[in-house]
């Protein structure tokens, strides 16, 4: 059993913060874990005991056996999502531990062969210092449509509205619905560099192969 970050089936996350015994039965065990999202019933941070046979267990949901905890890993980073438009769609990971938040228009909007368009989001995000938001491409519109990502680095400092930079690469009208995936979001570390100027630097086996200078 693994401290760390779970997902229950029905999409809410939860923090395990330790594993207890039981005083009068040693054999029984206990995961001792929190939640990591505000409800009406229950706040942010609640503190949860649950068997370790119960949490490991599984449901049967339409059909399909699904564990009742999924490990999504030992570390979350907070993120707080501001609706500006009520219409708009939360980010979301389409599969547990994905890399990619994906993101939705939240309007109705075609891109014309050839041009570039902001595309609403309806959200403002903060994340912490230390961290930065990366946009990038949905493969399956980038395969199929030729859609690409322009400008695409967003710093933990920004507080306005998310807006997606679409290009259209095809010959074709690209039509956007709303409530459609354009984008999808990565939340990752950022290592700060000290610039120092020199005169000479390190001598490598590369050295100055550009590009193509490894060959086909």
């Amino acid at each position: 059993m693994k401290r760390g970050l779970y997902r229950h089936f029905k999409g809410k996350n939860y923090e395990v913060i330790d594993i207890a015994r039981d005083c009068e039965n040693p054999k029984k065990e206990y995961v001792v874990y929190k939640a990591l999202y505000d409800s009406p019933e229950f706040g942010k941070d609640q503190i949860w005991i649950r068997e370790i046979s119960d949490f490991n267990g599984s449901k049967i949901i339409d059909g399909k056996e699904v564990k009742r905890f999924e490990f999504l890993g030992e570390k979350v980073v907070p993120m707080k999502v501001k609706k500006i438009n009520p219409e708009a769609k939360l980010p979301n990971y389409a599969h547990p531990g994905d890399a990619g938040l994906d993101l939705f228009s939240c309007e109705e909007t075609e891109i014309t062969p050839k041009t570039r368009k902001l595309i609403s989001t309806g959200l403002s995000i903060a994340f912490p210092e230390g961290y930065v938001g990366l946009l990038w491409d949905k493969s399956g519109i980038a395969y199929k449509n030729g859609i690409k990502i322009m400008a695409g680095v967003i710093e933990h400092t920004y507080r306005g509205e998310y807006k997606v930079l679409l290009y259209n690469t095809s010959e074709e009208i690209y039509k956007i619905e709303k409530g459609q995936k354009i984008c999808q979001l990565l939340i990752q570390p950022i290592a700060t560099v000290e610039v120092k100027e020199v005169t000479e630097l390190s001598e490598t086996v590369r050295g100055n192969g550009g590009f193509g200078s490894t060959g086909k």
